[in-house]
């Protein structure tokens, strides 16, 4: 796109008025769309961080009884003798 101009100043240098000229009167529009808003945004994120504490916690859980088990099968031991 072509485009021209020029730029008249005041004998002060308080004004300026610039003039654009284009050669094509053609414009083009963007248009700018939120996918995902904010609500959306926060119950996808306190979602995703509820399976990740979850699971967490399951798996601390399934770890301590574990070694509750362990604990335990090491006393039955011990005493048998």
């Amino acid at each position: 796109m072509e485009h021209g101009g020029s730029t008249e100043f005041d004998s002060d240098l308080s004004r300026a008025d610039l003039y654009l000229y284009f050669s094509s009167p053609e414009v083009e529009a963007w248009t700018e769309y939120r996918l995902v808003g904010g609500v959306d945004l926060a119950v996808g994120l306190g979602g995703a961080l509820g399976l990740v504490l979850g699971m967490s916690l399951l798996s601390l859980l399934r770890m301590a009884l574990r070694l509750m088990e362990k604990g335990i099968r090491i006393e039955k031991k011990k005493s048998r003798k």
